[in-house]
């Protein structure tokens, strides 16, 4: 709900959603910084804060060859477009973790952080969650506030060959990537046997897998919108699996 919420939530005006199971969510924080986006809301019954990165059209661009390569991130190596859009928000997501860590009456006393997005935003909600965890993880543990990352239709964010085997559990623990059988934006990037041996470039995966919708093996577009995730996730099972 929030991954769909975070398309139409465009400024910092006031606003609480009740979702199917009549919990409400208040609308904390809206930012946006060089087109990355993303929202804060908080359920306070469960002390659940979640952060929210907008996905964007234009996610082309972002797999454009000019961003094929490379950028080092946290210790790691990853898809230099994505990289790029989350460092416009980096001391952005600082200031959100330390207004939890200081308990700031505005937000919430938060006991679970759940950091989410569709396309292009969830790409930078696994960015953000290396960031987070690898920047405030003993701050976080101490306060006993959890961290997760839930992405639908993300794009291939890693280089294969800066992925560990720390990176591989962490994700395994604490990361899942929900996709639609027939969208074609999680297979992308996609290189030429050609580009993999001359500039060793392979994207790969993270974390725990789960599979909604049919399969017809047209790999295009359509089933990408976050309305087709929506609808599929009210009326479909999951396929799980790693990553």
């Amino acid at each position: 709900m929030m991954s769909f919420k975070s398309y139409s939530d465009t400024d910092n005006s006031p606003a609480v959603y009740t979702d199917s199971e009549g919990i409400n969510f208040e609308k904390k924080q809206y930012f946006d910084v060089n087109n990355t986006e993303g929202v804060v809301y908080c359920d306070a019954t469960s002390q659940t804060m979640y952060l929210a990165f907008r996905g964007t059209s234009g996610i082309n661009d972002v797999l454009m060859d000019s961003n094929i390569l490379g950028r080092e991130f946290m210790g790691y190596k990853a898809h230099k477009g994505f990289v790029k859009a989350y460092e416009d928000v980096y001391n952005t997501v600082e200031s959100i973790i330390h207004d939890i860590l200081e308990c700031d009456s505005n937000i919430l006393r938060v006991k679970k952080l759940i950091i989410t997005g569709h396309s292009l935003g969830g790409a930078l909600a696994q960015l953000a969650f290396v960031h987070i965890k690898s920047k405030f993880r003993w701050s976080l543990d101490a306060l006993g506030v959890s961290c997760v990352a839930v992405s639908f239709g993300s794009p291939k964010l890693f280089c294969a060959r800066s992925v560990d085997d720390a990176l591989r559990n962490l994700f395994l623990e604490s990361v899942l990537r929900i996709t639609h059988s027939d969208d074609v934006v999680p297979i992308l990037p996609k290189y030429s046997s050609f580009m993999k041996k001359v500039f060793k470039l392979e994207y790969v995966h993270v974390g725990q897998h789960c599979s909604i919708g049919e399969q017809d093996d047209d790999h295009s577009f359509k089933e990408h919108r976050i309305t087709k995730y929506v609808e599929c996730l009210n009326t479909t099972d999951f396929y799980e699996g790693g990553s």
